[in-house]
């Protein structure tokens, strides 16, 4: 389908079922820039669609519904400018079980999503709720409530968190 926003242009030319390591390089730019500790990059959308296919071991064309759903009424851009990449790997990886049964629920997208950005944001922010809740566009109180809700309340990053000046006392 000529102009689709899931079909990379050069998706005709490469084998669908070749091992990921002789598919197409991909247009992530190098090095990476850094924000604050957080490793950035510019991405090619449609390299990613490719990428994706061929590790899930799919052909490179004939996008499935679900991957439609990524553009309907609401073209995708062609490059994402400083994509943080640990969060977009932690939206994928918390998505794969919401996306394991047949549809998941808006409620549970909801919480999944919200589980996220509030870790982000805690992460981010070094644990400080005051300046991660001004990240997010929220109170303190909401965040606490939703870090609760999140089972992250009180907030510590792992076990060595407890000794970390940045995070105690918050």
């Amino acid at each position: 389908m000529p102009n689709d926003p899931m079909e990379p242009a050069d998706a005709g030319k490469s084998a669908p079922h070749r091992p990921i390591s002789h598919q197409p390089k991909v247009g992530f730019s190098l090095p990476p820039t850094d924000h604050a500790g957080i490793e950035v990059r510019d991405v090619d959308v449609a390299d990613v669609a490719v990428l994706l296919r061929a590790v899930l071991g799919l052909p490179s064309r004939h996008p499935s519904p679900g991957e439609l759903s990524a553009a309907l009424r609401r073209p995708l851009p062609s490059k994402v400018h400083d994509l943080d990449t640990g969060s977009w790997i932690a939206w994928c990886l918390v998505g794969l079980p919401l996306f394991a049964t047949d549809y998941p629920g808006l409620a549970q997208v909801r919480v999944v999503a919200t589980r996220v950005a509030i870790a982000r944001a805690m992460l981010v922010q070094h644990g400080n709720i005051s300046r991660s809740a001004r990240m997010l566009g929220i109170t303190r109180k909401v965040l606490r409530d939703h870090l609760r809700l999140a089972n992250l309340y009180p907030w510590r990053r792992g076990p060595d968190d407890e000794h970390d000046p940045e995070t105690s006392g918050r």
